[in-house]
């Protein structure tokens, strides 16, 4: 019989045993359970169950390859240089508040032309519109009567020096005059006292001096005094008030004339009002306010309101007057009862006696708490009341109507109303002056610097330079862009014009040298502010703003929260506090300012003139969100950045590094590549340079690839080449969750494990090496640049049996070594890295020792490697000698190469 019908009858036989057993298996009947339940699934439900295995660290993911290799975490990126942060401009005088200052005056950092002390200005010229050509004579005899009492013996011979008569001021020619004579020359006294008859003189005279002239009109006055006489002794009393400061004893002739003139006519309740004006002058707050309380009828009691209604002020005379419940509002208002004081000013507006004081002081008290509208409406109703609009009180209450319109930003509405009291006050340079600086803050204040300016000139040349017109010319012309000399120049003068109350003229000097890079004028500026007024609103945010400039963030931080909190208003200044909150990585307290001003104080940054300091804001906003990982959110910020001003290219980088983040690199690369052809003509731009080099690092990044082997299971992960590098008897092996090379050479020897990959794709390559206690030679850990079987280059580092360590570089036949200083005793795990960074010309080798960096420098040898890089570990002896070294926590990154 043939062999192949045996071997297929054969086969048929196993194939028909086999079937058999398959249909005749039975399953035990004692395995068998009758009504057995269905498995119960856990509490995690069916979903859940294998997520949530428990898995142990120490071993391997059995859903990971053996040689699969994983992409690396997504690049840190460092954010785009951003613009420097945004300021806010001096305010003008007069000064509406900090809430309408973010609309046109938050502008970018700027330059000026000229220097410090470079000044074209007329400023200097042209002090209170008095331009001198040439000196000017001034009489001899003039400048005599001015200084000294005279006393003229007949035509030709005039003495002077002193009358000392005890009634000098009652005397009269033909009395005896009692005199002294002074030398003109010198003001000393020439002789002892002479008295001089009638018939030795003509006439006499007493000096031209302001006390002089107090001392004789309170007398003329005295004697005219009557009925008839009182409007023009109130105008006395008005004129003894105005030059009580300069002479004290005018104040004393105030009160006794006021009191008076009450006296011949109590009935009139404008003496009485001028009795307590007296008072008020002098700070007696006690007895001015008894004398409105009395005539309104309030409750008063004490010696002086008896004297009071003993002189005919008899209580609740007047109350149909509303001026004493407003005076009485205004004292309390002086002694921050401003409560109280508002209520003073509502009752006299019940009061209805037709006058305009009653909505003045409201509309001013209104101003006060911020309720603009309301203070607005009070003002144009007391403005509607005043007939005359020329007189001192429709000039103010004009004045004050103009300030709460710049307060509700209608330009429009302030700039008439301040050129109609220009009109209005046309013989009174006071007003004018005052009337223009209005006209000009609301041109400043809309934006319009230039005409801020020439409003500002042609106001100090029609009403003459004061502090405050010297103040705007000074802040609108650098606004404007004009010459910084003649900008401090300005300012300058202002603070000298008014020392002792030139707070807003120093912190305006503090910024403007600020900008001319003089810091320590800067400051000195600044620091004389605060002296002044310490709650000055922008000397404060100046303070703040160059704490946090120069470094000093915790006072930064500190000076922004008072401001905020008392100015919650103000974006600008809301703006540089998030901004400063960024910068300490704050990012949930930034992100509550920005969303504030982006919610709440929006309409504050919509201003066209200025829109790319906000452009920064949003911009900073945008980083704040990215650092939170709110994507889509910052995303938007820099859309709107953008849309605010087009060449932010800040902006653009920052949505580039957004778009990486959240795992969309090709539209990452796309914005990069837009902003490089946009800058292609100025490829030194720090945004280009920016672009270039992270669109770089994010391709390359991208294309890296990380392997580890922690050695945890059961067998090495394929790619160790254990074989080559085995020597002397020694074979290396896995061996309790580690590589390890133990044994005794048989002689001098060194066994070696290594794993390759091709040279241009090698990045980096991290382990920690342990050398037990049993070893007895070298052992070390490096990189190697193999072509075929041939070392074209290699760097190790080795430890000798005595722990020390040194690293040796090979190029060829050539070798160089060189100790490190660092000892590494036995079962001390010593973690080693080697990095190269190819993005220099020649790629940079950085190698760490447990962290710390034992050397770094141009490997010229791997700009374009051939080959294979091939990471090893090693033990070396000398003789027949034990060997202990294992090796853990492996990490390769390499690039991936298509």
């Amino acid at each position: 019989m043939k062999r192949e019908p045996i071997v297929f009858i054969i086969v048929l036989a196993i194939l028909a045993l086999k079937v058999s057993s398959l249909f005749s298996e039975e399953v035990p009947s004692g395995r068998v359970r009758s009504g057995s339940k269905q498995l119960e699934l856990t509490a995690h439900g069916a979903a859940d169950l294998v997520a949530d295995i428990a898995v142990d660290k120490q071993q391997r993911d059995l859903f990971l390859r053996p040689s699969a290799d994983q992409p690396l975490a997504t690049l840190v990126v460092a954010y785009p240089q951003l613009p420097t942060q945004s300021v806010l401009l001096p305010p003008p005088l007069p000064n509406p508040g900090s809430h309408v200052q973010s609309l046109n005056l938050f502008v970018r950092p700027f330059t000026l032309s000229g220097t410090v002390g470079d000044s074209s200005s007329s400023g200097d010229a042209n002090v209170e519109g008095i331009d001198f050509e040439g000196v000017i004579e001034v009489d001899p005899n003039q400048q005599y009567h001015a200084e000294f009492d005279h006393i003229r013996l007949n035509a030709v011979t005039t003495l002077y020096g002193q009358i000392v008569n005890e009634n000098r001021y009652e005397l009269k020619v033909g009395d005896s005059i009692e005199f002294v004579q002074y030398d003109v020359d010198t003001g000393n006294q020439r002789y002892s006292m002479r008295p001089y008859g009638e018939d030795e003189y003509q006439s006499f005279g007493f000096a031209e001096n302001l006390h002089n002239k107090i001392e004789l009109d309170y007398r003329a006055q005295l004697k005219s005094m009557s009925a008839g006489s009182l409007s023009q002794v109130a105008v006395f009393v008005d004129w003894l008030l105005a030059n009580g400061m300069s002479e004290s004893i005018a104040f004393d002739y105030a009160k006794e004339m006021a009191m008076r003139s009450a006296k011949l006519s109590p009935d009139d309740g404008q003496n009485w009002m001028t009795v307590a004006k007296a008072y008020e002058a002098t700070l007696d707050y006690d007895h001015s306010f008894t004398i409105y309380a009395l005539m309104v009828g309030d409750e008063v009691f004490g010696e002086f309101a008896d004297e009071l209604v003993a002189s005919g002020l008899t209580a609740g005379r007047f109350q149909h007057m509303a001026a004493p419940r407003v005076a009485m509002g205004m004292i309390l208002q002086k002694l921050n009862l401003n409560v109280v004081a508002r209520q003073q000013f509502e009752a006299a507006m019940a009061v209805a006696d037709g006058t305009s004081f009653a909505p003045m002081a409201l509309g001013d008290a209104l101003m006060r708490e911020g309720s603009f509208t309301a203070a607005r409406e009070n003002l144009q109703r007391a403005y509607n009341k005043q007939a005359n609009r020329s007189n001192d009180i429709a000039l103010e209450n004009g004045l004050a109507l103009g300030l709460a319109m710049l307060a509700q930003s209608d330009w429009e509405a302030a700039s008439a109303q301040y050129q109609g009291v220009i009109e209005l006050a046309a013989d009174k340079s006071q007003y004018v002056a005052r009337a223009s600086a209005g006209l000009a803050a609301t041109q400043y204040l809309s934006g319009d610097f230039s005409a801020a300016q020439q409003t500002a000139e042609e106001a100090i040349i029609a009403s003459g330079a004061t502090p405050q017109l010297l103040y705007l010319r000074g802040i609108t012309t650098g606004a404007n862009g004009g010459n910084v000399g003649e900008v401090i120049s300005d300012l300058t003068a202002a603070v000298d014009a008014q020392p002792l109350a030139a707070a807003d003229y120093l912190a305006a000097l503090a910024f403007y040298t600020d900008v001319a890079g003089d810091s320590i004028a800067a400051e000195s500026a600044l620091s004389a502010a605060l002296e002044q007024s310490p709650n000055h609103v922008y000397a404060r945010y100046l303070q703040a703003f160059m704490s946090a400039r120069n470094g000093d963030l915790l006072g930064a931080q500190t000076g922004f929260e008072v401001l905020v909190k008392d100015n919650p208003n103000c974006a600008a200044m809301l703006a540089d506090y998030a901004s400063l909150l960024l910068e300490q990585g704050d990012f949930v307290k930034a992100n509550v300012a920005f969303t504030r001003i982006d919610s709440q104080l929006a309409h504050q940054t919509k201003s066209t003139i200025h829109a790319a300091a906000w452009a920064d804001v949003y911009l900073r906003q945008g980083v704040n969100l990215l650092s939170m990982a709110k994507y889509d959110e910052a995303l938007s910020a820099f859309d709107y950045a953008l849309s605010l001003d087009d060449k932010l290219y800040a902006a653009r980088n920052a949505r580039a590094i957004t778009m990486y983040a959240n795992g969309e690199l090709d539209v990452a690369v796309a914005e990069f590549s837009y902003l490089q052809d946009s800058l292609r003509e100025n490829i030194e731009d720090p945004q280009y340079v920016y672009a270039a080099l992270w669109q770089a690092r994010m391709q390359e990044h991208d294309k890296l690839r990380r392997w580890t082997d922690d050695f945890a299971a059961e067998r090495l992960r394929p790619g160790w080449n254990l074989q080559d590098g085995a020597r002397a008897g020694i074979a290396p092996r896995h061996d309790n969750q580690a590589l390890v090379i133990q044994g005794s050479h048989q002689e001098a020897a060194r066994t070696s494990v290594s794993r390759s990959v091709p040279g241009v794709a090698f990045r980096s390559f991290a382990a920690e090496l342990s050398i037990g206690n049993k070893h007895r030679g070298a052992a070390g850990v490096g990189i190697a640049l193999m072509n075929r079987s041939k070392k074209n280059w290699s760097f190790e580092i080795e430890r000798n049996r005595d722990g020390d360590l040194s690293y040796t570089v090979s190029r060829g036949t050539r070798t160089e070594s060189s100790n490190l200083g660092l000892n590494i005793q036995s079962n001390v795990p010593m973690a080693v890295s080697f990095s190269l960074n190819r993005e220099p010309k020649q790629p940079v080798l950085t190698v760490r020792v447990n962290n710390k960096i034992v050397y770094s420098d141009e490997v010229v040898a791997l700009r374009n490697p051939t080959g294979r890089m091939t990471p090893l570990f090693f033990a070396k002896t000398a003789h027949a000698l034990p060997v202990d070294i294992s090796l853990d926590n492996v990490e390769l990154v390499y690039a991936e190469l298509k």
